[in-house]
């Protein structure tokens, strides 16, 4: 198990969830929609290795729920309205996170990937690729959720490779009976490519002592 309960990772998963499926209309989807809940935040405690967790918990949770062919992503979030909100908040999650160039690897690779992919629905190259932006799930997937530092491997040409790998499975299309191509399930796959590689630990840190080295400072 996690060797600690984080408050705010598990409050960041439901609000990724809360923007990916279409809010409830009625009791059955409201139902549908806490089991996403339950899946994702307890694959936290449960899909575990080493004190650390395997998988994207949203992606996990909204990949789990789509097996039932009851509920699946909408990904409403990819929208124009929201675009705006989107690039600031999550470029300066990515700045922070100093993850630049792998999420920008990931970007560059899924809109080749997507353009390869959807060619007959291409009448205009520029106008596809704008509507990428503002009405695709590409942005928010990369921005907040493929930069997830748990699941990330943690040497830069393993990013870059896990990039690469994520973007390609984010843009081709396929489908093995009830299993079929969504962004979830890319970065699911991705993840197990990051997990083999970097197959790293959680740490469990114990408090030792305090000391107070100037005023307010310690």
């Amino acid at each position: 198990f996690p060797s600690h309960d984080n408050s705010e990772s598990y409050l960041i998963t439901v609000l990724i969830l809360f923007l990916i499926f279409t809010p409830a209309e009625s009791w059955p989807e409201l139902v549908w929609l806490l089991m996403v809940v339950v899946a994702a935040v307890g694959s936290k405690y449960l899909v575990v290795f080493r004190g650390k967790h395997l998988f994207n918990p949203a992606a996990l949770g909204a990949f789990v729920v789509s097996l039932f062919g009851v509920s699946a992503a909408s990904w409403w979030v990819g929208s124009p309205a929201l675009t705006p909100v989107v690039l600031v908040a999550g470029g300066l999650v990515v700045w922070k996170l100093k993850k630049i160039t792998m999420v920008g690897i990931f970007l560059a690779v899924s809109t080749l990937t997507l353009f390869v992919t959807n060619q007959q629905l291409i009448k205009d190259p520029v106008d596809f690729g704008l509507e990428l932006l503002s009405s695709w799930p590409l942005l928010f997937f990369g921005l907040f959720m493929f930069s997830e530092p748990s699941t990330t491997p943690g040497r830069s040409y393993q990013q870059r490779v896990y990039a690469v790998l994520t973007g390609v499975l984010f843009g081709v299309r396929y489908e093995f009976g009830p299993i079929y191509s969504t962004p979830e399930l890319a970065l699911l796959m991705a993840n197990l490519y990051s997990y083999v590689v970097s197959n790293r630990s959680g740490l469990r840190l114990r408090l030792k002592s305090i000391r107070e080295i100037a005023q307010a400072i310690y």
